[in-house]
């Protein structure tokens, strides 16, 4: 097995329950991850992510619209890089770092740049899903923006599974063993506050 890529591929999913130590044991050192947008972002897994930087050569992430400031970014350069196709006010003291870079995308061009044969293709996508109800149904909950074709063709999917996710019918909703692997969350999902004046 090759240490800098990703130890699954599409075919080889197990749908297994991960520990944390395990989900980000699989993801290669060198590899292109993308990140669920809103408040679908596994904040909670790029945390033990950013924890274990230690153990990666170099990752690139890329994301759409965040809603909170990922960890990750502590460590640009050393060993992360980030690639935002729609930067928000909580990347705002990334943007003048040489490991910072904007890639302005709408949702609808997601699958199209990050997808199979695309010039930002993941190896890994992080996101997070609502627990598997007793059939082993699970969904993306609110964040089936433009990732939910990348949940079928990304190599490696690990899913933060939350019980504050709620379930979404629709094209979201997937079975255990689309996925990788998933871990527990307890963190609540993120989501738009009005300002107080």
């Amino acid at each position: 097995m090759n240490p800098d890529r990703p130890s699954a591929r599409q075919g080889n999913r197990a749908g297994v329950q991960l520990g944390i130590d395990e989900a980000t044991g699989r993801i290669g050192r060198r590899a292109r991850v993308y990140v669920a947008q809103d408040s679908a972002a596994p904040y909670g897994l790029l945390a033990a992510i950013d924890a274990a930087h230690d153990r990666f050569a170099e990752l690139e992430f890329v994301s759409a619209f965040l809603l909170d400031r990922p960890a990750p970014l502590d460590h640009l350069g050393n060993p992360f890089r980030w690639t935002s196709l729609q930067p928000s006010g909580t990347l705002r003291d990334a943007l003048d770092s040489p490991h910072f870079g904007v890639v302005p995308a709408r949702y609808s061009d997601i699958t199209g740049l990050v997808g199979p044969g695309g010039g930002l293709e993941a190896d890994v996508l992080l996101c997070q899903a609502n627990p598997p109800d007793v059939g082993g149904r699970m969904s993306l909950g609110t964040g089936v923006g433009g990732h939910v074709d990348l949940l079928r063709s990304t190599p490696l999917v690990i899913a933060q599974v939350n019980p504050h996710m709620p379930y979404v019918h629709g094209e979201g909703n997937a079975t255990a063993p689309t996925l990788t692997g998933s871990l527990k969350s307890t963190n609540r999902c993120l989501s738009w506050r009005r300002r107080s004046r």
